[in-house]
């Protein structure tokens, strides 16, 4: 009865550090807070951060700072719209800025709710091959990059999803698997569908 007693008593004490552990770590937590809080409707909202930034008691009326630039005021009416023109358009061949300009008046004249922009679609031209320019490659007068600007084969490898030859080879010179072709990297099988030549 006594070994009984002992093992007892032995498993109550090894409990009374965890108890001390567990009593002061519930009283930091409940006691005074360590951070001063500052009313924000009715929710409390810390007055610093852990950072040592303060966050404003107030609603901010003006930004911080306000860009301010020479150019700007200096331009008026059509002088703006030109900068924004020429800058928009200057590192892009006339040939690929005619053709994205005209895919935005044909799409948005077959679908009203498209608003695809010739901006969006410049933008893809330049990530896809420089605006037709990839690896040396120049666009004529009608948009034909010489030499041609092919993908690398869709067969599957190298993070690719294996599409066997659709055109015969027409388009991307494979005869047996597609090829991203031209300046924006269509597939074959996508020009079938929606390619138009405007």
């Amino acid at each position: 009865m006594a070994g009984q007693r002992t093992g007892r008593w032995q498993k109550g004490t090894a409990l009374v550090p965890l108890a001390l552990v567990s009593a002061a770590w519930t009283a930091s937590l409940v006691s005074a807070p360590t951070v001063a809080t500052v009313a924000a409707g009715t929710d409390q909202v810390p007055a610093v951060l852990p950072d040592g930034t303060s966050v404003p008691s107030e609603a901010i009326e003006a930004p911080a700072s306000v860009s301010s630039s020479t150019l700007a005021g200096q331009l008026t009416g059509g002088k703006a719209a030109q900068v924004v023109s020429s800058a928009s358009t200057a590192a892009i061949p006339a040939a690929a800025l005619a053709a994205y300009q005209r895919a935005e008046t044909v799409i948005n004249s077959a679908d009203k709710s498209c608003n695809l922009t010739w901006q969006l679609v410049a933008a893809i031209g330049r990530v896809e091959s420089n605006h037709g320019r990839y690896a040396g490659s120049v666009l004529d007068d009608d948009g034909v990059a010489t030499p041609g600007i092919f993908g690398i084969p869709l067969d599957g490898t190298k993070g690719t999803r294996a599409i066997s030859d659709t055109d015969g080879g027409q388009l991307d010179n494979d005869s047996r698997w597609d090829r991203a072709v031209g300046p924006m990297q269509f597939i074959p099988s996508t020009w079938s569908v929606v390619g138009v030549d405007a």
